[in-house]
């Protein structure tokens, strides 16, 4: 498994050099998937002494960065709201993952996409088997998320991606 993670991370770092993004960017993501920042204000701390923001790197070169609905941190549109609100920059938005919300969340994803909805960059529709943290994630339609109202509230909310 340890392979296939290191195999993972150059992949995101090889998609993102073509845009002139360092590896730095791949590392500050890994601390919110892997929880190295179990709060908003360790995460903001673990990322302090870089001397740099991601998100003025980014917004310089008209790249929209998402956080994913992950771990602790932005378990939830509800709860990644307050953490875009202290990053503070227009570029830094949500990336929705309609399974994860269930999983690390506890929250069906049809209640909390509205709340993260005006926020959202990018959606992964993924579904989910069993409550809470059930580790199951069949394809799409053999879960419990009810796509058809996902996609009705994506798109009375205006979503265009």
């Amino acid at each position: 498994m340890a392979d296939f993670n290191a195999f993972r991370d150059d992949c995101h770092m090889a998609g993102w050099r073509p845009l002139g993004v360092a590896g730095h960017v791949w590392e500050a993501f890994g601390l919110v998937g892997d929880e190295t920042g179990p709060t908003a204000d360790a995460l903001f701390a673990a990322l302090a002494y870089r001397g740099y923001s991601v998100a003025d790197y980014a917004a310089a070169r008209d790249i929209r960065l998402g956080i994913e609905i992950h771990g602790e941190i932005t378990k939830s549109g509800a709860a990644a709201i307050p953490v875009l609100e202290r990053i503070g920059r227009p570029n830094v938005l949500i990336n929705y993952d309609t399974a994860n919300v269930e999983f690390y969340g506890d929250v069906k994803a049809v209640d909390d996409l509205p709340i993260a909805l005006p926020k959202m960059v990018h959606c992964h529709l993924k579904d989910k088997r069993g409550e809470g943290r059930v580790w199951d994630f069949p394809g799409i339609g053999d879960g419990d998320i009810d796509f058809a109202r996902i996609l009705g509230i994506i798109e009375k909310g205006g979503y265009e991606g």
